[in-house]
């Protein structure tokens, strides 16, 4: 089965490698709604990305970590 692996870069919501501050900096700058969120590359684990998300009126940061071995991030 072919695995179609969308490039980070290539998304609207992907912001590159920014720390949490700004993200929520930014959330707040586009209104902070429930649910609205971005995705971003870790500043201190290069290679790993990080979903700052707006829930219950707070900044939320889920982190994720891409591995080789499968085809799914796992969220910590």
């Amino acid at each position: 089965m072919a695995h179609d692996a969308t490039r980070a870069s290539a998304v609207s919501y992907f912001y590159g490698r920014i720390p949490r501050e700004e993200a929520e900096v930014i959330l707040k700058a586009a209104g902070a709604q429930e649910g609205l969120y971005l995705l971003r590359e870790n500043v201190s684990n290069a290679g790993n990305y990080a979903l700052s998300i707006c829930h219950n009126g707070r900044y939320m940061t889920r982190s994720l970590l891409f591995c080789k071995h499968y085809r799914h991030p796992i969220q910590f």
